[in-house]
């Protein structure tokens, strides 16, 4: 009886949706660090929401660009149809089942501001953690070993369960982006502010130190639009100069780092030894696999070679151009976007366009630069990685990409309402 008192007064629904919130910041604490403690995180949340709802009550809540985040992961299952490797497609629908999962639960569930600012704020805190972490067992080691190789690119992720570094660093740009929009709306008491430096300070140190070279792109160009930002649009003098230390300060290690010098230069090494054993540039041989996707896209056009079946096909062709390392690694295609073209060919291709831009443009057009700031930072990954070929970021992508969507879609009915109140 006391149950069903508590759900007809709405007393349970809010019990739920406080359990959820807290579950939905247990997953993106948990994002860095194990994959399986993230994975029961979002199922749990995923329950909670379904409990809360229902099957019904899901679905009626969903919106068009619901369904179109959702058709993108229903399209790779269309793909198991005309794959021939069943168990590679299957495996590939394991990893992205988060392109499905975020959208109908996380898609459904509302979050104030202030809500949303701190599922962001468990994320910064986490990588913080993270990154702490990580330069203490750098150090230690550097201490026992007397080498300074414990500082840089794999040795430097590795304690962080294997993390690859191209995911980690992408996460330290990102937090970086929160951290500056915490700073600059003053989501947070001027206090915390402090903090938000050091986590910057600290982000940045960790993005030169893993070294992945879109990352560091992508790093340095939303520091320049920082500075714009703070000294011509707002007049911030103090958060203007901040950003340039940290900039001077970035520039001086990379300039003073062999290392980092060295993983830089790659880019214009090898350039003449094509795919023999000696072109063992990361940045060339990239170039093989493009155009061994772009062959393969040309000749499955429509609809790709099948949700499984990519891995397969390039590995075939790698190994009629005798491409010695990639046969040897079963290289990817390393670009998202070649990756999708390959799997799922125009069909696909123009529907995950439709994901990244649809977005976009209604960031641009209600001024939600902290969501362009991400589609920036994943699409710009994404040319260089297959990023949705691991969880890391499969689960980043999905999750923070409808946590923004459910920000945005009230921001916009906020604006239709203003309007139909001025008519």
């Amino acid at each position: 009886m006391l149950l069903i008192h508590e759900i007809k007064t709405g007393k349970l629904s809010d019990i739920l949706n406080k359990i959820s919130l807290i579950l939905l910041v247990a997953v993106v604490v948990t994002l860095p660090f194990q994959v399986k403690l993230n994975s029961i995180c979002i199922i749990l949340f995923s329950v909670s929401i379904l409990i809360n709802l229902g099957i019904k009550g899901v679905f009626q809540r969903l919106s068009f660009l619901n369904y179109l985040f959702i058709s993108f992961f229903a399209l790779h299952c269309i793909g198991m149809i005309y794959t021939s490797n069943l168990k590679a497609g299957g495996f590939e629908l394991e990893k992205k089942l988060a392109l499905i999962i975020f959208p109908l639960f996380l898609g459904v569930f509302q979050i104030n501001k202030e809500q949303f600012s701190k599922v962001l704020l468990g994320f910064v805190i986490s990588c913080f953690i993270g990154i702490t972490y990580l330069f203490l067992v750098a150090f230690t080691k550097y201490l026992i070993f007397d080498h300074s190789a414990y500082f840089f690119i794999g040795r430097f992720t590795g304690p962080l369960n294997g993390i690859h570094r191209v995911y980690l660093a992408m996460y330290f740009v990102f937090s970086i982006s929160c951290c500056i929009y915490f700073i600059k709306d003053r989501i947070f008491p001027q206090i915390a502010n402090l903090w938000f430096f050091l986590a910057i300070f600290c982000f940045s140190v960790g993005v030169f130190l893993v070294s992945a070279r879109m990352s560091l792109f992508v790093y340095l160009i939303l520091m320049i639009r920082y500075l714009y930002s703070f000294l011509y649009v707002r007049k911030n003098y103090v958060l203007g100069i901040i950003v340039i230390i940290v900039m001077v300060a970035s520039f001086s290690f990379i300039v003073n780092n062999t290392r980092m010098l060295g993983k830089i230069t790659e880019v214009f090494r090898d350039l003449d030894k094509g795919n023999s054993k000696r072109n063992t540039s990361s940045a060339n041989l990239r170039v093989i696999k493009w155009k061994s996707a772009v062959r393969l896209y040309f000749d499955n056009l429509l609809i790709g070679v099948g949700t499984g079946d990519a891995s397969d096909e390039l590995v075939s062709l790698y190994a009629k151009e005798n491409f010695f390392w990639g046969l040897k690694h079963r290289y990817n295609a390393h670009n998202e976007f070649l990756e999708i073209a390959v799997t799922l060919g125009t069909l696909g291709l123009i529907l995950w366009l439709a994901i990244l831009l649809i977005p976009l443009w209604l960031s641009l057009k209600y001024n939600q630069y902290l969501y362009i700031e991400f589609i920036f930072i994943f699409a710009s990954c994404s040319f260089t990685e297959s990023m949705l070929n691991a969880q890391k970021g499969v689960i980043f992508y999905a999750l923070f990409n409808t946590l923004f969507f459910v920000q945005i879609t009230k921001v916009i009915k906020a604006h239709k309402q203003q309007a139909i109140k001025k008519a």
